[in-house]
């Protein structure tokens, strides 16, 4: 009879330690600080994604805020609306602003998730810790 309880024990403290190995093998071990802070001073350009470890994603949003600087600077528009400026250069801004607007929205998307932790890196586990 004791040695049914000891082995009763012994299980139960292996199916313990399996649950709390399984709860820190799907923790990333970057920190959650580090990519919120990312995401909210360089989300655009997706340093948060390069810094998680998700290379194509962070490459395509880098990609398309280039793509924005690069039809901004080269029709003279920006973001700044001059009432002075020619159909054509309202044309490129609308144009331009289509890349702005989804890296934007992306961005912001990533930096809720960042902070309610619900963002993997690039091994695909949750990056949870704040230090």
């Amino acid at each position: 009879m004791a040695r049914a309880g000891a082995e009763v024990a012994r299980a139960k403290a292996d199916f313990v330690n399996a649950a709390a190995y399984a709860a820190t093998r799907d923790v990333s071990p970057k920190s959650r600080l580090a990519a919120t802070l990312l995401a909210v001073l360089l989300g655009a350009f997706g340093a948060h994604r390069f810094y998680l470890g998700k290379y194509g994603s962070a490459a395509g949003m880098l990609v398309l805020t280039i793509i924005y600087f690069i039809i901004a600077g080269v029709t003279g528009t920006g973001i700044m609306f001059q009432p002075n400026l020619a159909m054509m250069n309202l044309w490129a801004l609308g144009f331009a602003l289509i890349p702005l607007m989804i890296v934007s929205i992306w961005a912001f998307v990533d930096f809720i998730v960042v902070v309610s932790g619900h963002m993997k890196d690039g091994k695909g586990r949750r990056v949870k810790n704040w230090r």
